[in-house]
């Protein structure tokens, strides 16, 4: 991805070694999200391409997509997963879905124009058993930024 962004291969390589893990982006790093945009920037511009060209709504959240529309599109479903797979990604089938009534996105129901949480993340707020201050912290911010939204 470096060298794509007219690096040279020796810089390419020491800021692959500074900011990946086993050969693999760690989570939860400072450094993962920005790197995870760079990375999905081509296909991320192909499928905003495909969303404009067909009426919908392109979103993504470091790994985490999602398309929108006030109207069905389940036939376009496959052009998105073949975007996906020829640009080089994988699919995680347990986390695709087409929902047509209250879709979960990144852990939020979308429930008539509001969002709400979702009763496993729910859970997870309130258990705070080996989550440090900050975890915690961080989960209840999250929690109300969606109740105001």
């Amino acid at each position: 991805m470096f060298c794509l962004f007219d690096f040279s291969p020796t810089v390419s390589r020491i800021l692959t070694q500074l900011t990946t893990y086993k050969g693999e982006l760690p989570q939860g790093t400072p450094t993962s999200p920005t790197l995870v945009n760079l990375v999905f920037i081509k296909t991320g511009k192909i499928l905003q391409e495909f969303s404009n060209d067909h009426n919908l709504t392109f979103t993504s959240f470091i790994d985490d997509l999602t398309f929108s529309s006030p109207e069905g599109f389940k036939s376009k479903a496959q052009s998105i997963i073949n975007t996906l797979k020829t640009n080089g990604f994988k699919i995680s089938h347990k986390k695709t879905n087409y929902k047509t009534k209250n879709p979960m996105v990144t852990g939020v129901i979308i429930k008539n124009n509001h969002l709400a949480l979702s009763e496993t993340f729910k859970n997870k707020l309130n258990d705070t058993s080996g989550k440090s201050e900050e975890q915690i912290r961080g989960l209840n911010q999250y929690a109300d930024k969606v109740r105001r939204a």
